[in-house]
């Protein structure tokens, strides 16, 4: 599962974008529904150890996928985080 973190809310929530989520259609869910799993936190923002910090309050156990701030993603970003992704349960990112 892709989900996307809403910072806009204090991250309370996690969204997941319709293309990417397993039934095609978007879905939202409360953050605790990471409690207890393998989350890969994939962030290009200024502080991506924030985020990860986040998730792990959360209950998550986090693997950090750091990028640097606006990072223009490439394809092969893309590749290693959806391999790097299903290791883990979750792959969250951040809307930015």
């Amino acid at each position: 599962s892709l989900l996307r973190w809403r910072a806009d809310d204090g991250g309370a929530h996690v969204r997941s974008p319709g293309v990417l989520a397993a039934d095609g259609r978007a879905h939202e869910r409360d953050l605790s529904a990471l409690r207890g799993a393998r989350v890969l936190a994939a962030a290009g923002v200024g502080d991506p150890a924030a985020f990860a910090a986040q998730l792990a309050a959360a209950g998550a156990h986090v693997e950090l996928a750091r990028f640097a701030d606006h990072h223009a993603y490439t394809d092969a970003d893309a590749a290693r985080l959806a391999e790097r992704g299903a290791r883990a349960g979750w792959v969250v990112t951040t809307l930015k």
